[in-house]
């Protein structure tokens, strides 16, 4: 009795052990399948030049910020200890920005290098009151600037997700062509023991198995070009994923049903097209010329 009841248990333990081995493989295999969207989101997060282009564009974003804080007072102070004096230097010292004072020791006939302590402690503001438009003019270069770099931006991300999208399906056709070769190798070479098997018994004549040998030839090298095709396009994603070149193992949810949602009338509106958008903001973005116009204008006021 007690041999039985362990042996029960023993069963029952195996084939809970069997169902989560079972389960566990399951969740691996759809955890190592590439959909479209896993792609979309490796590639932007991977690809080197959507990196550059976003720093790019954070960096324009900080350039609105410093444009926005040139037109605020610029406060400084300076503290300065020194031995001996500062006549001894060649030209005029300056500053950028702020003022920059010189020590110097007691007026003398004569030039002579007696040194001296000296301290001195300096504060000064500036602030431009009257810019006659030239901060504005550099907060909107700035902005125009930053329109342009985030447009340029959505634009490459926008052309990278179609060249992914582009390669996704192409090897997953290049698969299902994979797959279509191994079924018709298969076909053709069953095919071709049955017209074996019946010219040796007379009932088909010899070139009947010659040319079912050419056909088994021939499907062998249509199934070595389908896994050539496909190995090239597993490399083309890779690429595109920013990647080593690996075996992918693909969603089959875009060959094996119909969308749900299918727009039966084309789309007019185009005007959120990332790569209009991006051309629009080349074009609006020229604020250099307002820059440099209102620069002329501030140089021929001070000229009069």
């Amino acid at each position: 009795m007690k041999t039985t009841q362990k042996l029960i248990v023993i069963g029952i333990l195996s084939a809970v052990s069997l169902a989560m081995a079972c389960l566990s493989a399951q969740a691996q295999g759809t955890d190592s399948v590439l959909t479209l969207q896993k792609a979309l989101n490796t590639a932007l997060s991977q690809q080197q030049l959507l990196k550059a282009k976003d720093n790019y564009a954070q960096a324009s974003a900080q350039a609105i910020i410093t444009a926005k804080r040139d037109g605020l007072p610029d406060f400084t102070l300076s503290a300065q200890q020194a031995y001996g004096t500062l006549n001894g230097l060649n030209g005029l010292p300056s500053g950028l920005p702020g003022l920059v004072a010189t020590t110097a020791g007691p007026v003398a006939a004569t030039q002579n290098w007696n040194a001296a302590f000296a301290s001195l402690y300096t504060s000064n503001i500036n602030w431009n009151i009257f810019s006659f438009g030239l901060q504005k003019a550099y907060v909107a270069e700035a902005k125009g600037i930053y329109n342009r770099d985030a447009a340029d931006l959505e634009q490459e991300k926008f052309q990278q997700q179609v060249k992914v999208a582009g390669a996704y399906l192409n090897l997953l056709a290049a698969q299902r062509l994979r797959y279509s070769m191994d079924v018709n190798l298969s076909r053709v070479s069953q095919l071709r023991d049955v017209i074996l098997v019946r010219t040796m018994n007379g009932l088909n004549a010899g070139v009947d198995s010659t040319i079912a040998n050419a056909e088994l030839s021939k499907a062998r090298i249509a199934v070595t070009d389908a896994i050539n095709y496909e190995q090239s396009q597993a490399a083309n994603l890779a690429v595109q994923l920013g990647i080593t070149n690996q075996s992918f193992s693909l969603d089959s949810i875009y060959i094996s049903q119909l969308p749900s949602r299918v727009p039966w009338q084309p789309i007019d509106d185009i005007s959120n097209h990332p790569e209009l958008k991006f051309l629009a903001a080349i074009y609006s973005s020229d604020c250099q010329t307002a820059v440099l116009a209102r620069s002329l204008s501030v140089s021929a006021l001070f000229k009069l």
